[in-house]
């Protein structure tokens, strides 16, 4: 630590955790310790410091101001240099003249604290989930409205005196740093429901949200897919692989449509022999009213391949690790990614990716929606719209189909 000048003035959990939501610090941790270090980023500590910093294409400074006084180039700061937190203490590696920019750094962070505007009502935010939101909905909602009080503070703005335009600002901050036009519309969904719970309940005098612009919906999934042939292919793959996990979770998927989280909790008393054939009962996504559970037939060729995959094994989870735990999403996914590269597509395909396969390929199928809708727990034909990766196929394009017919006639 003698490279580095250290802040007497201490920085707090709240000022940290403020730091890390809007990513102007990044943690470290030093190896083989319980040691926490969050280094800055270098705009972070332009901005703090109020600096006014230029440089030639070469690299060397062109003019680097802390404040009013111009820095010599040659003690100029340049975006190596490391400034970062440890044991609530900022650290410098910058200290031109007889500045101690940690102190400035710990001191900036002190007086943006103290002049942060009130936050959202505990008692409004308690009241607002006592409504009893599935617990999926709830971790999704705190998300977003500890987003929007975060920047409501960095923003020097009271959350319960918030505008129309306020939210909308929020809402391009939200797409400069690169958040997807779904990100966006949930985070802002919830915070409008908030609002409208609020006003309701008389904690404001007008709805700020009730009129809000919000990015338009995509009207189609963004992602990887497999088309008959290619998911033909490396289905036939999945069969010659000697780990028998792979066949089985990847026909589970592809025939059924059912998330991967919904596979990989199933255990294997779930499959159940029915007067219609083999069925495995999975658990949906929680709802406000509880969890629901279905049953979804099996196609005989992904019974074979769970069978084989069982063996003699009638307890535990269905998919289970080398090391005999419940298989988790990551694994499951490389499993697929392998399988897929082995069986020469050279796609990214991950189990949302069968997902959307599942939906495209029932649809070519003649299949009617409302028996996708029951296999993939969908719950209108506009989210099979949605997934249905032909609908912006190129292969399906009006143009090309036209020039087809006038050939041909």
């Amino acid at each position: 630590m003698q490279y580095y000048r250290k802040s007497k003035t201490l920085v707090n959990d709240t000022v940290i955790k403020r730091l890390l939501l809007f990513e102007q610090i990044k943690p470290w941790s030093k190896p083989n310790t319980t040691t926490e270090r969050y280094y800055f980023t270098f705009d972070a500590v332009v901005k703090l410091l109020d600096i006014d910093v230029a440089y030639y294409k070469s690299g060397n400074c062109r003019k680097c101001y802390l404040g009013e006084e111009r820095i010599a180039n040659g003690r100029a700061i340049y975006p190596g240099m490391k400034f970062f937190i440890e044991h609530h203490k900022v650290f410098s590696a910058w200290n031109p003249y007889e500045y101690n920019t940690a102190e400035m750094i710990a001191t900036a962070l002190q007086v943006k604290e103290n002049t942060m505007k009130e936050s959202l009502p505990q008692s409004l935010i308690d009241d607002f989930f006592a409504a009893g939101y599935a617990p999926r909905t709830v971790k999704r909602y705190t998300s977003a409205i500890t987003l929007w009080q975060a920047w409501c503070q960095q923003e020097q703005l009271q959350p319960l005196s918030a505008q129309r335009t306020d939210i909308e600002h929020f809402s391009v901050w939200l797409k400069d740093t690169n958040h997807s036009v779904n990100s966006i519309r949930s985070t802002l969904a919830a915070i409008a429901s908030l609002y409208r719970f609020a006003y309701q309940e008389h904690y404001i005098d007008a709805n700020p949200a009730a009129h809000l612009r919000r990015p338009k919906r995509e009207t189609h999934s963004q992602g990887s897919w497999l088309n008959k042939e290619e998911a033909e292919q490396v289905g036939q793959q999945a069969q010659r692989e000697n780990d028998p996990r792979i066949a089985a979770l990847y026909w589970l998927l592809l025939t059924t449509g059912i998330r991967i989280s919904e596979a990989l909790n199933a255990d294997t008393s779930s499959i159940e022999t029915t007067d219609a054939g083999t069925v495995l009962r999975v658990t949906r996504k929680t709802t406000s009213h509880g969890k629901l559970s279905q049953q979804i037939l099996l196609h005989p060729t992904t019974v074979e391949c769970i069978h084989r995959m069982l063996g003699t094994r009638n307890e535990g989870p269905l998919f289970i690790s080398s090391t005999g735990k419940r298989l988790d999403d990551d694994a499951a996914n490389r499993m697929l990614m392998y399988v897929t590269y082995r069986a020469g597509i050279h796609k990214h395909i991950t189990a949302h990716s069968l997902r959307r396969t599942f939906a495209t390929l029932c649809r070519d199928a003649g299949i009617p929606d409302r028996d996708i809708m029951a296999s993939g727990a969908w719950s209108s034909p506009t989210m099979i719209d949605y997934y249905d990766m032909e609908r912006i196929s190129t292969d399906r394009h009006a143009g090309i189909r036209l020039t087809d017919w006038l050939i041909q006639s």
